[in-house]
């Protein structure tokens, strides 16, 4: 090799590691710069992390602990320990737990207490069921008016039985014919219509 083409490796060696050097120091000072804000990223990318995996076993071991205490209900209904785990660690099971015991029992006050739940389900049937309870036709009248109510015909039916029971045919039949037309109480709406029409002759 001549010293010209000595020379020029050795200029071009020298020119990479130049730019090699200037890309290392101006990433040095970016880096410098907003080192705080990296620093806070991967804090916070690490305590995200954190919380959401602290989360997850904890609501895990919540959700096996009130499964745990629902299945001990079952067995025992009287265990007191059980029910009141199962009220701390899952609202909706113990809710629904409730609902299973009011039904079985047909528990007024029980059914009472579940009209506030914060499930719609529950908290319908439980109205129905207040409602039946009280022996008041209006109130379940009421009651189907809501627009989220589940036994909305169930309800128009009974309080027409209960205005019939009353010898208020103008009101049952008002109830009655508020049942909606695809409904399967339809056909017995008619039926029990036709018949204290046929009583009021």
């Amino acid at each position: 090799m001549s010293l010209k083409e000595d020379l020029g490796a050795v200029k071009t060696e020298i020119d990479n590691e130049e730019k090699f050097l200037t890309a290392y120091v101006k990433v040095e000072k970016f880096f410098k710069r907003y080192k705080t804000v990296f620093v806070a990223v991967a804090v916070l990318a690490v305590a995200g992390f954190a919380g959401y995996e602290g989360y997850k076993y904890y609501d895990d071991t919540r959700i096996a602990a009130a499964n745990e205490a629902y299945g001990k209900l079952l067995k025992d209904k009287n265990d007191k320990e059980a029910l009141a785990t199962l009220e701390s660690k899952s609202k909706p099971l113990y809710e629904a737990y409730m609902m299973r015991e009011a039904a079985k029992s047909s528990d007024d006050k029980a059914f009472a207490t579940l009209v506030s739940s914060t499930n719609p389900v529950i908290a319908s049937i439980a109205s129905y069921e207040t409602a039946i309870a009280s022996k008041d036709p209006s109130k379940l009248l009421s009651y189907a008016a809501a627009q989220n109510a589940f036994y909305k015909d169930m309800a128009f039916f009974t309080a027409a039985y209960q205005f019939i029971e009353a010898k208020d045919y103008k009101k049952a039949k008002e109830a009655l014919a508020k049942i909606d037309a695809k409904s399967e109480l339809r056909e017995y709406a008619d039926f029990l219509t036709h018949s204290f029409i046929t009583l009021q002759k």
